[in-house]
């Protein structure tokens, strides 16, 4: 079992998991970043825990946990400091017991085991106090909360083996309603009456159910139904039933089957974020579904989730802080304490993976090897990133070069980019070599080309030198002449 929320009031959500028996619940504070910390902060609750809720049962402005135990261990409700600190306050039978003032379950009372398999809070009363009703193999009972931590027995609903529940106001009428994921019988409507409890509503006639989750998805305001199923009978085909509300809490026969897969766990939300409740199958196979929701219907997501080791999950903004997470839903999946637990976060565009790890891709424009005469202006090409979920990010890329025209040489300008999500992209570079420049002619009358101003040195220096060595030639023959002329006169 699974839950989510802020437990030490950080502003992030934090996971709290539900063990087998034998090892205590624990709860991984989130760092508000895309990790939880470890390790986990362990409650002295070391029975199977079939069921996680939390609420705020004390009225303090805090989220307290309800636990639902199995195993015919009893139920229990912890406490919150406000840091994420949980103490024992109250565990909750199926009748007052030891302990209890005035059929109120005192502080600490220990009452009739249960077995339990699902639990949920709401408000059935409309008193302003969290009440909570638990699903057990036999009869669920309905507690009402004080708001201080001590609960009453209210009702009792049933006979079923009840594994999931449900809350959501149905009929529109008179508060919270219930609905019952039974095996072994159909699953069951309960009508908040406003008044002393719930009516019988519908009986669903969908074969064994061990989950259902409440999402609207028949185009109307009502709260719909979707139950996962794990047959136990033969030729019962493993499709997960869709219920759609006629809006006075009556529900026809199903307006999906699903799936044809056992399915563990479901949940209910806006994967890809169209505004459309779309649906998150948790298979016994070890491959889990994600169904989008079309407006008329739903269809299969291409993204199937392999993570063997996980039976239950939960379907939430996991409040990561950062700037970076693109947002939807993010879906935690735990089950086999052997295989522990996993994070698959929405990387924008419903897909649940481990968010987005796929970097960014740069790609140069033009050639990745230039030459430029010397002397010249030199305009780099650039270059284009794209990433799969920001798009083109050109903009973002950060280039590094210092090429120097005016020195002959080889240089190299490098280009990297990241993404929103901090992925770093593969830097590239391209060569930029710098060559002596050489002018142009053309015969007939030719024309002129552009002359760099190394050539024109080397050009003014040879004519210098030319120069010299016909002066030097011209003084030599001078001086020979002068010494013929001296020679003679001798």
């Amino acid at each position: 079992s699974m839950a989510t929320g802020d437990v030490n009031g950080d502003g992030a959500a934090d996971l709290v998991i539900g063990t087998v028996a034998g090892q205590p619940v624990q709860i991984y504070l989130s760092d508000g970043f895309r990790a939880f910390v470890t390790p986990p902060i362990s409650l002295p609750d070391n029975s199977a825990n079939e069921g996680i809720e939390l609420a705020d049962f004390d009225n303090n402005g805090t989220l307290d946990l309800a636990v639902a135990n199995g195993d015919g261990q009893p139920d229990g409700v912890y406490g919150n400091d406000g840091a994420g600190n949980f103490t024992l306050v109250a565990q909750p039978g199926s009748a007052p017991g030891a302990g209890s003032v005035e059929g109120k379950v005192a502080v600490n009372a220990v009452l009739a085991p249960t077995s339990s398999h699902d639990v949920a809070a709401a408000d059935f009363n409309r008193d302003g106090n969290m009440d909570i009703v638990f699903a057990t193999i036999d009869g669920n009972p309905v507690y009402l909360g004080d708001g201080l931590g001590n609960f009453s027995l209210y009702a009792t609903l049933g006979a079923a083996d009840s594994h999931g529940i449900a809350v959501a106001d149905f009929d529109g009428a008179s508060g919270p309603d219930i609905v019952f994921a039974n095996v072994g019988s159909d699953s069951q409507v309960w009508l908040n009456n406003g008044v002393d409890g719930f009516d019988t509503g519908d009986s669903l006639s969908i074969g064994d159910a061990v989950a259902v989750t409440v999402g609207q998805f028949g185009g109307d305001a009502a709260p719909d139904l979707a139950f996962g199923r794990v047959p136990t009978t033969n030729g019962d085909l493993p499709a997960n039933p869709v219920l759609i509300n006629d809006g006075s809490g009556g529900f026809g026969n199903p307006f999906a089957l699903l799936g044809t897969s056992a399915t563990n766990d479901i949940h209910a939300g806006d994967v890809n974020r169209d505004g459309l409740t779309d649906l998150v199958f948790i298979n016994a196979s070890g491959v889990h579904q994600i169904w989008t929701a079309t407006g008329n219907g739903f269809e299969l997501h291409g993204e199937q989730i392999v993570d063997g080791g996980a039976v239950v999950g939960v379907l939430a903004e996991l409040g990561f802080t950062d700037v970076g997470d693109p947002g939807g839903v993010d879906l935690a999946l735990g089950g086999a304490p052997q295989a522990g637990s996993s994070v698959y976060l929405n990387d924008g565009f419903g897909n649940l993976g481990r968010g987005d790890a796929v970097s960014p891709v740069l790609t140069l424009n033009g050639a990745a090897s230039v030459d430029v005469p010397a002397g010249s202006n030199y305009v780099d090409q650039g270059a284009v990133a794209e990433d799969n979920i920001d798009g083109d990010i050109s903009a973002a890329i950060v280039v590094s070069a210092a090429v120097n025209t005016a020195l002959v040489g080889s240089y190299t300008v490098t280009y990297n980019v990241s993404d929103s999500a901090g992925n770093e992209a593969a830097p590239i570079t391209r060569t930029v070599n710098v060559t002596p420049a050489t002018g142009s002619g053309g015969g007939g009358g030719g024309g002129g080309g552009a002359t760099g101003p190394l050539l024109l040195f080397f050009l003014a220096l040879a004519a210098y030198l030319a120069a010299w060595q016909a002066n030097r030639a011209i003084i030599q023959v001078a001086v020979q002449k002068q010494n013929q002329r001296g020679s003679e006169n001798v």
